[in-house]
């Protein structure tokens, strides 16, 4: 009797811990949904004392709902708010006009953009993305050293479609630029077609990097949601299909979900084990990690696998032989290697590097692995010279063409409020704060250094150069 009393005890004491904790996450899901729908709320509604505020805020991670609102029956007011016009006026992108009378000389490519969410460079791999692995192999450039600009889906998106760091995007967002990269593409009469089974105007993107081209989105969202990865497949092989006989060049974007769910279940899906981690997820536990790291590897399977459907059908139908395509993410993913686990937390290579496959069919009989460090950056300079836009990349970005193998001095990667300088030795973290400046050096593999003050003064010219790109395209 006594030892079921003490049993019982043990398993009260075990299930109100559990309920506290449970209670505890509940209160902070629900401060956190408060908070960013808020301040959503009052981005949406041009209260720019509030925005101004919270750029006061270390490390404030702000929200913007605009398509969410406006779904919901809100109109956006109108402001001529003296704060608005001011920021408005300090953008400078591009740096000369972009002409939009286009001479084309040429049968324009289709331009095939397929991503996925919180995937790292290092899963492409024969083991656990073979589709995509043997196509990179056989017919593409394979960029074994590239990095997103940011650590954050909204700010990763930024860096792809713009070619800048996303420091940019508090400016872009209320000036009303659009991508020249996306200019470019509607001035040749692209026809667009953009899927994703996620929201793709999360935290603001829709305004400030879709705004032009947002009535080809079809997402979670869209009137007839797209509500899974195998959807946004099935939208895509429908538009191939139909592209067959089409006079105008297409631009298509798919974007999968499935490598950033908390839980990955497919049963289909299921080669890497245990596979298992409970609710209450413990990542400095090595069974924890062990079993969300497979988790993760399946859900990148089972995205090599959509990647692959559409893949074989554009060799099958004869549209590769006219595409360009390009494979990537907008940031990786850690698993705890360096004490995180997921992403935008840290500037490390597993939240940064990303795959990047690029096939360009006059390169297909030349397969090519690029071992130099690569960028977001360098995306839209990439894009615009294969299908033959002469707009000078200076004019709009700070990247430079993947194609050009010219050696670079470093790339840069931001967050909210870090820095990061970037070159083949190391990553130089700046991180301001009340007018003092700090400094974080680790090496290409993400170990800290000895001599951190002697490499910071050796690469103050460096850093000087940095931040005149970060104010290059602003007044």
């Amino acid at each position: 009797g006594i030892e079921r009393l003490e049993l019982h005890q043990r398993m009260a004491k075990i299930f109100n811990t559990k309920l506290k904790i449970f209670g505890l996450i509940l209160l902070l899901l629900s401060t956190l949904a408060i908070d960013k729908t808020t301040y959503a709320w009052f981005y949406y509604n041009l209260r720019p004392g509030v925005v101004a505020l919270s750029q006061r805020v270390p490390l404030y991670i702000p929200s913007k709902m605009g398509r969410a609102f406006r779904d919901m029956g809100y109109e956006a007011p109108t402001s001529n708010q003296p704060t608005v016009k001011f920021v408005q006026n300090q953008v400078n992108y591009p740096r000369a006009p972009y002409n939009t009378e286009v001479i084309q000389s040429k049968k324009l490519p289709n331009v095939i953009l397929l991503m996925s969410d919180a995937l790292r460079a290092d899963m492409l791999n024969p083991e656990v993305m073979p589709k995509t692995f043997a196509f990179a192999n056989k017919q593409a450039m394979l960029f074994k050293k590239h990095y997103s600009v940011s650590n954050g889906t909204t700010q990763g998106i930024f860096g792809l479609f713009y070619g800048l760091p996303s420091h940019y995007m508090d400016y872009f967002s209320k000036g009303a630029v659009n991508p020249i990269l996306f200019e470019s593409l509607i001035a040749r009469d692209y026809n667009f077609k953009i899927f994703g089974s996620r929201d793709l105007g999360w935290l603001g993107t829709e305004e400030v990097v879709f705004f032009k081209v947002r009535q080809f989105i079809e997402d979670e969202l869209d009137p007839n949601s797209i509500i899974s990865d195998q959807m946004v497949t099935e939208k895509a092989l429908s538009v191939l299909n139909e592209q067959v006989n089409a006079e105008k060049p297409l631009f298509l974007m798919t974007f999968y979900d499935s490598t950033h769910l908390a839980h990955f279940k497919k049963e289909d899906y299921q080669k890497f084990k245990p596979n298992n981690p409970s609710l209450i997820f413990n990542p400095a536990n090595a069974e924890d990690r062990e079993q969300g790291f497979n988790e993760y590897r399946n859900s990148v399977n089972f995205v090599d696998h959509q990647f692959g459907q559409i893949l074989d059908k554009l060799e099958q139908s004869g549209l590769l032989k006219n595409s360009i395509v390009l494979i990537t993410s907008d940031h990786g993913s850690e698993k705890y290697e360096h004490g995180h686990w997921g992403h935008a937390s840290a500037f490390t290579n597993e939240q940064l590097q990303v795959p990047m496959v690029l096939y360009v069919p006059e390169n297909s009989q030349q397969p090519q692995v690029v071992s130099r460090i690569t960028s977001h950056l360098d995306v839209p300079a990439t894009i615009l010279e294969l299908i033959g836009d002469p707009f000078k990349k200076e004019l709009h970005t700070i990247g430079q063409s993947l194609l050009d193998d010219t050696s670079r001095e470093y790339i840069i990667a931001d967050g909210l409020a870090n820095r990061v300088l970037i070159d083949e030795q190391y990553k130089i973290d700046y991180t301001p704060f009340e007018g003092i400046a700090y400094y974080k050096v680790t090496d290409d593999k993400d170990q800290e250094v000895e001599d951190k003050d002697k490499i910071i003064a050796e690469y103050t010219p460096k850093i000087l150069k940095m931040f005149s790109d970060l104010g290059r395209f602003i007044k």
